[in-house]
């Protein structure tokens, strides 16, 4: 029973971050341009990396040998990607967190304050772009019990880095700081924003499940017209879920996290049920 009231408290405080995303629906400028820029940046990698003779023969497992230059460019790769979501999500945060303290946020302000942490979040990027391909050279050059040791490691420091980017933003750490500082806040919340994610996940995960049922009715029809009308609309559908999704995530972390640090509930959130997330051992 704890468990699923556990979930239960995750629900309501996502529906609680929904009130705070309807009051601003502006928040969502942020995760629209990082997914644009994130794409451009993959292509700029994809197309020429497309091809090449290597990937000719990958694809044909033929003389492929991963070679430390491989390495370096799946580093620049993760450096990048790592940056340009971080400076978004800085940017999200900070809106989230100056409306959660009463304040009347701005697309222009929350893009200042992701800009003056700059510091940090390269910082940030070349730890995680590291961390990143680390585990990417255990994945490939090791058996498969190095490999399950990898996925557990890249589990566990998804855990601890959770409040990482959020401390950055507001209290300026850099990065080992920052993920010292989430590690304190969750064991402080009992993991209860882990929980905020596996619950949304599992709703979301439910709606596509719900959305994707008339597939195996338009299938067998054989109208390829309206077979690929309806999946464009499952395409849209899955990226509006994505970045909503993503929007109301980063909100429910931000408000956990300024409870952790001001010991009030945040505007909008209702304090009873934040409470339940900082219970004492």
């Amino acid at each position: 029973m704890a468990f699923f009231d556990r979930y239960r408290r995750g629900f309501l405080l996502v529906k609680q971050s929904w009130h705070v995303l309807n009051q601003d629906k502006r928040l969502l400028a942020f995760p629209i341009l990082s997914a644009v820029c994130t794409f451009a940046v993959f292509l700029s990698f994809a197309v020429p990396i497309a091809s090449s003779e290597k990937v000719q023969d990958f694809l044909s497992e033929q003389n492929y040998i991963v070679e430390a230059a491989d390495f370096a460019i799946l580093f620049l790769f993760y450096f990048l990607i790592f940056f340009v979501i971080t400076v978004f999500n800085a940017a999200l945060i900070s809106c989230a967190i100056t409306s959660l303290r009463g304040g009347k946020p701005t697309l222009i302000g929350g893009m200042k304050a992701a800009l003056t942490r700059l510091p940090q979040i390269l910082a940030w990027s070349l730890l995680s772009a590291t961390v990143g391909v680390l585990l990417r050279v255990i994945e490939s050059r090791f058996p498969l019990v190095m490999r399950l040791f990898a996925m557990f490691a890249g589990f566990l420091w998804a855990v601890a880095s959770y409040f990482a980017v959020p401390v950055m933003v507001a209290e300026g750490l850099g990065p080992l700081g920052a993920v010292k500082r989430s590690v304190t806040i969750i064991r402080k919340t009992w993991g209860e924003a882990l929980v905020i994610n596996l619950g949304l996940n599992a709703l979301f995960a439910l709606m596509l499940f719900i959305v994707g049922l008339p597939f195996f009715v338009i299938g067998p029809l054989g109208d390829n017209r309206l077979v690929l009308a309806y999946l464009a609309c499952v395409v849209v559908f899955f990226i509006l879920v994505a970045l909503i999704g993503t929007t109301l995530t980063t909100i429910a972390r931000s408000a956990i996290y300024c409870y952790a640090v001001d010991g009030k509930a945040p505007s909008g959130f209702d304090a009873q049920w934040l409470s339940t997330a900082f219970r004492q051992r």
